[in-house]
């Protein structure tokens, strides 16, 4: 084996593949290609060899221009790097590293470049795989940070209202309830609503069957009033009369009812009074 087959094999099993141009007329005159370019790209050598424009019939269309009009830049600075794709030979493209270089011939002139291919598809590969991770982790943080704005806000409205809010299962369970809740009902903290077995605890008696028809009702899709009153009892046993506003929501993915409070003790106090007063001024009206 002489030199020059000896070189060759050696090019054979490089990565990167290696060739020659002439500058003729303003042209590039292939005149030389390393073997390993049938081994990377599926092209004879003598395809590039026997083209001068086989190099740029195969670029990608949509690097096509930006590729050309790049080439100007070897000629200004001596030396080229730039990406691009190259179809193979099996139809697909690949994504390139080219570097050319402005080497003089025997008589000095800057008539000739030699460049180096290394096929960085999968490197690209990687780098877009990294890229769209990036742009998922950032989407994600920006999604959560959306959330826990639009949760904090939520958390300041229900904690700031005068009105109990509250979160049950379908079985009566209590999983959430707000300060105005907890004062409502004459509890001290929101843990102790929360260790209740049932919202029942804090339902009169005489009215948790009635209770427990709407909430099934309710649960199950069936047609009832959003807004109800009932006999609610504090800690203490005190009865109150409540409004209790009702909507269906999901929370840690299960269906639960939320319940929005009012405490209408004292209006039903004056209710009664003046349907008293009212009662006392017709008796007297009558007996005149």
């Amino acid at each position: 084996m002489d030199d020059t087959d000896r070189f060759e094999t050696w090019l054979s099993a490089c990565p990167s593949m290696i060739y020659v141009v002439l500058i003729e007329g303003g042209a590039f005159v292939p005149v030389w290609v390393s073997p390993n370019i049938e081994h990377s790209f599926g092209y004879p050598r003598s395809d590039m060899l026997s083209n001068p424009r086989w190099w740029a019939d195969h670029l990608h269309p949509e690097d096509h221009d930006r590729v050309l009009s790049g080439v100007g830049k070897l000629f200004e600075d001596g030396h080229l790097v730039h990406e691009y794709r190259f179809e193979h030979a099996d139809g697909t493209y690949r994504h390139v590293r080219d570097e050319l270089r402005l080497t003089p011939d025997e008589n000095g002139d800057l008539t000739q470049v030699v460049g180096s291919w290394a096929d960085i598809t999968d490197t690209k590969r990687v780098e877009n795989l990294a890229d769209k991770l990036a742009r998922e982790v950032a989407e994600h943080e920006e999604t959560e940070q959306r959330l826990r704005l639009s949760e904090e806000v939520y958390r300041d409205l229900v904690e700031g209202s005068l009105e109990g809010i509250g979160i049950i299962s379908r079985e009566g369970k209590p999983l959430f309830a707000n300060r105005a809740l907890v004062r409502i009902h004459g509890f001290d903290t929101v843990a102790e609503v929360l260790a209740l077995d049932s919202i029942e605890e804090l339902v009169a008696p005489n009215e948790r069957q009635r209770l427990r028809d709407y909430m099934a009702t309710r649960s199950g899709g069936g047609e009832v009033s959003d807004t109800y009153e009932y006999t609610g009892l504090r800690k203490d046993g005190t009865p109150i009369w409540l409004e209790n506003t009702v909507r269906v929501i999901e929370w840690n993915g299960e269906l639960c009812l939320q319940g929005t409070l009012i405490d209408v003790t004292e209006r039903k106090r004056w209710q009664a009074e003046l349907e008293e007063s009212e009662e006392r001024y017709r008796l007297l009206v009558d007996q005149a």
